[in-house]
């Protein structure tokens, strides 16, 4: 349920296992994005360890934007300022897998492919409609 993930979500920023950034315009929070490194998402770990190997790999896994502020480049500046992070925390790569399906817009909360493709990264795989999305410093 969503009071389930949002008590996860909490045990696991106060444990130090997931980390973001927030938004806002003024003092209301109008956006997150979860970003870590690719080793905090274990549910990844086996399909991406080919491509992480022995690097130092960061995600962007998920975005939460609030409806009145979608399709304004707030998810994109999220993702800009992570990115700029891992690189200036000495990150090899960033990596993400957001999943092509216009048909189901609730599906989008990975990012879209031209946020990505927008910074620079280069699809590497696609497994149906799933992309991985890879950003070498």
């Amino acid at each position: 349920t969503g009071e389930e993930n949002k008590a996860e979500a909490i045990e696991q920023i106060e444990a130090g296992n997931m980390m973001g950034y927030l938004a806002f315009h003024g003092s209301n929070c109008i956006g997150w994005c979860n970003a870590n490194d690719i080793h905090q998402y274990i549910r990844l770990e086996d399909d991406l360890k080919h491509i992480v190997k022995d690097q130092k790999v960061g995600c962007a896994i998920c975005f939460v934007i609030h409806p009145e502020y979608r399709r304004q480049g707030v998810a994109r500046q999220l993702l800009k300022q992570a990115v700029g992070d891992f690189k200036e925390q000495n990150f090899d790569a960033v990596l993400a897998v957001p999943v092509d399906n216009k048909e189901f817009p609730e599906r989008l909360y990975r990012g879209t492919l031209n946020m990505y493709s927008e910074l620079g990264f280069t699809e590497i795989e696609r497994r149906g409609n799933v992309s991985v999305m890879y950003l070498k410093f």
